[in-house]
């Protein structure tokens, strides 16, 4: 919204889908998605380090060139159950990707090499069908149309709830780059998220910011197999 499109430093798109139509988004996608894309999530891609979807264009790996979807699940009214769901989602999120994410302790002290690894093998000794078969429970446990709160289904639930209501209604807004529909209550959620999102990064924020984006493209850029997150 303050740059009027696409953010010069940043690289992907972030999209908000209910929990609910998860698996009605994958059929779709499957069926009408153009050839030169491809989907990865957990339902495509077993191997599928997260729970956030990405859509990719075909030749690049997902790590650098996408679209993610992150998707939204209800929450109790009740404060601590709700804090406790969030946990529980975060949680999971965090065991399935060190489950399935190498072991790289190169570069780490020794006390951090040694919870790394405990963290990694921990994660490596619970099957992935229960991983998944709880986290599937825990986010459709409260419907999102029968919500007053809510989050994302991955590790950032731990940092953030919001109210439904700022979800509620949508409005279409173009941009410079085309027509995209955006909650009507955007404001409250990008303070929510970043605070003051209307005050541009430094300078040399900034040019970090390309700087990395250009520095992973170069090493992880393009393949022509999909990767898991």
């Amino acid at each position: 919204m303050r740059e009027g499109g696409q953010i010069p430093w940043d690289y992907d798109t972030d999209v908000l889908v209910s929990i609910q139509d998860y698996d009605p988004l994958v059929r779709a996608l499957q069926r009408d998605l153009p050839p030169d894309y491809r989907v990865t999530c957990t339902k495509t891609d077993p191997r599928c380090r997260t729970y956030i979807m990405r859509i990719t264009p075909a030749g690049y790996k997902d790590q650098t060139v996408h679209l993610d979807v992150f998707f939204l699940v209800g929450l109790p009214d009740r404060t601590l159950r709700r804090q406790l769901y969030r946990v529980g989602i975060a949680a999971l999120s965090v065991i399935r990707v060190g489950k399935l994410r190498p072991i790289d302790l190169r570069g780490r002290k020794p006390w951090k090499a040694l919870l790394i690894l405990e963290a990694g093998l921990a994660a490596r000794a619970v099957p992935l069908r229960l991983i998944d078969g709880c986290f599937r429970r825990l986010t459709e446990k409260v419907p999102l149309t029968d919500s007053k709160w809510c989050c994302t289904a991955t590790r950032y639930a731990l940092l953030n709830e919001y109210p439904m209501e700022w979800f509620t209604h949508t409005r279409e807004i173009r941009l410079a780059d085309g027509t995209y529909r955006i909650p009507v209550r955007y404001e409250e959620i990008l303070r929510e998220i970043y605070g003051d999102y209307r005050q541009v990064p430094p300078l040399e924020e900034r040019i970090a910011g390309v700087m990395r984006h250009v520095r992973k493209f170069q090493k992880e850029g393009t393949s022509g197999a999909a990767e898991a997150k």
